[in-house]
């Protein structure tokens, strides 16, 4: 028994030891981060891929530039201001494309209006680490902005309900094409018709989707906006 004490005595204090070493060190780390701030905050503001192991370096650390306006980082990078309006020109180009996209749309439609509203004036392009920050300091406002992958490609949704997995299936399936049918889903995906019928009807009740009744063969065709790149890169001024 008294064995038993001594080696959960001897585990605690290598415990204790191991825990104040990494205290220690995330010290030392954050120190240095600090320092790393300090001296290249030009270079973390102007460039998209810097900014991005920045901010790889600061989730190691446990450090959040964002969390405050008013922090030292903040104060001396700028960062909470640049996210903060990075984040109301995506809201603004999301509004104004919701009626065209149903509020999904291809996160490099998203990055090309961005580029072009901003213009030459900004300092360096956005990217889609950016995007991704910036949507980050939108949960906040519980506007359901999100980034998803659709068939191998990033879209953005910007409505509360997200994307269903049959969704995200029928979307998937017409990918190359950019419209789909009731026949087609059911031929690909192996649905039931009811299914293929309620996915593609609420498509249109959201805005998502197009109905052509126009094909030859009388067929319902289903066309997603979302899916010609550059269509929306106008959106938001």
């Amino acid at each position: 028994m008294e064995r038993q004490k001594q080696f959960q005595e001897a585990g605690q204090a290598i415990e204790r030891d191991r825990i104040k070493g990494m205290t220690e060190n995330l010290a030392k780390f954050r120190e240095a981060l600090e320092s790393f701030v300090a001296q290249h905050s030009d270079e973390i503001r102007s460039n998209a891929a810097f900014r991005g192991h920045f901010h790889a370096l600061c989730a190691h650390a446990g450090v959040d530039p964002l969390a405050s306006r008013k922090t030292a980082w903040s104060k001396l990078l700028g960062l909470g201001d640049y996210y903060y309006e990075l984040g109301l020109q995506i809201i603004e180009f999301c509004l104004a494309t919701r009626p065209l996209n149903g509020g999904l749309v291809a996160l490099d439609d998203v990055l090309a209006a961005l580029r072009r509203r901003r213009g030459r004036a900004a300092r360096d392009e956005v990217g889609k680490e950016d995007v991704r920050l910036a949507l980050r300091r939108l949960r906040e406002l519980h506007g359901g902005y999100e980034v998803t992958a659709i068939g191998g490609r990033e879209f953005l949704r910007s409505v509360p309900e997200g994307v269903s997995a049959d969704l995200t299936a029928a979307i998937d399936s017409c990918r190359e094409d950019g419209y789909t049918s009731v026949a087609a889903l059911c031929r690909e995906l192996g649905w039931e018709e009811y299914r293929a019928e309620d996915v593609l009807r609420a498509t249109l009740r959201d805005g998502l989707a197009m109905l052509d009744e126009g094909a030859p063969d009388g067929e319902r065709l289903y066309w997603f906006p979302s899916l010609f790149p550059g269509l929306q890169v106008g959106g938001g001024g």
